[in-house]
């Protein structure tokens, strides 16, 4: 995972020159981007955070290249900040938690 906070005084092309360097071999991309547009340096990947968090705006991106992978749920702010915080969810369920147990017949042969 890659995070990344970016300062409103770095231009927008140094942004997108450095970070698709950065994100040759991971599968999330997640922070402030304080209005930088990196749909460009993004491609293939899908913006996960659904709901404002920092007023009625979402600044803070979790990007993954999976389409719909998370559930989004706005939390609190934590202590002073003026951001809210995020909860993500997998929406995956293992297999294992999809289907129903299987009920097997176990038959014991006796001694006699």
């Amino acid at each position: 995972m890659i995070w990344s906070g970016i300062k409103p005084a770095i231009s927008r092309s140094e942004v997108l020159i450095t970070l698709p360097r950065c994100i040759t071999y991971n599968k999330l991309v997640t922070g402030d981007f304080n209005n930088c547009d990196v749909s460009k340096c993004l491609v293939g990947y899908q913006q996960q955070v659904t709901c404002p968090t920092r007023k009625d705006r979402t600044l803070d991106l979790f990007f993954c290249n999976l389409k719909h992978a998370y559930t989004c749920k706005q939390l609190p702010k934590l202590g002073r900040s003026d951001h809210n915080m995020v909860s993500l969810s997998p929406k995956y369920r293992p297999l294992v938690q999809r289907e129903p147990p299987l009920k097997n017949t176990v038959m014991a042969w006796s001694k006699d």
